[in-house]
């Protein structure tokens, strides 16, 4: 079975996206390290400047400065429903800051931000860009990502492994109130739970029911 390299999938979709993005065209790839690995649940993608934090990544025998990090379940068949894995691409390369010097763009998130991402990626989808994949969780995949601890210089090593997707997707459980709020969970509750969206207390009327697959 061939082996999906996850780095090169992002990296090779980030470089489109600024050739093809008029937003986009400050950004230098040939500046970004990315990586693919997994992530915390809640976070599909992470962008560092090494220039404000002050590090080096060796990478090819050259130091980046960024690091931009991709969640390998954006990938996974079935695991992000309602987003478009595009999204966090378009949404990590407009952190780069316009000088592109390792530095992060100073802009909060919030209604903004998201509406120039929904932009950016409707402007790559009419130039031609193509959309992610979905891989079953069983195909094999190569996956980056950087050392926890910095070597006598200061620079941080890249480590790359190959192991099967589904390994890479934590397993979550959902559970909806009857108003439809949605909670996600690592695990199965132990004892009857109520919605904090309906009440910070509990309340046996906004009790959470598991979510059905569809």
């Amino acid at each position: 079975m061939d082996v999906v390299d996850l780095p090169n999938l992002f990296e090779e979709t980030a470089r489109r996206a600024c050739l093809m993005v008029p937003r986009l065209a400050h950004v230098d790839p040939a500046k970004i390290l990315v990586l693919a690995h997994r992530l915390p649940h809640r976070r599909l993608g992470q962008t560092v400047g090494f220039r404000a934090q002050r590090r080096l990544v060796r990478a090819v025998g050259s130091d980046a400065l960024y690091a931009m990090s991709f969640s390998a379940r954006l990938v996974a068949l079935g695991s992000v429903r309602e987003h478009d894995a595009l999204d966090t691409v378009m949404h990590e390369l407009w952190h780069v800051a316009e000088a592109c010097d390792g530095t992060i763009r100073p802009m909060r998130h919030g209604v903004t931000f998201d509406a120039i991402v929904r932009t950016m990626r409707r402007a790559y989808l009419r130039a031609g860009g193509e959309p992610l994949p979905e891989l079953a969780h069983d195909v094999r995949v190569r996956v980056r990502q950087m050392g926890l601890r910095a070597d006598a210089s200061g620079a941080f090593d890249v480590r790359e492994r190959t192991t099967a997707l589904g390994k890479l997707v934590p397993v979550t459980i959902e559970y909806v109130c009857p108003f439809g709020h949605v909670v996600v969970r690592s695990r199965r509750l132990a004892r009857p739970s109520s919605c904090a969206s309906c009440s910070k207390r509990f309340d046996p009327r906004f009790l959470l029911q598991p979510l059905a697959a569809n």
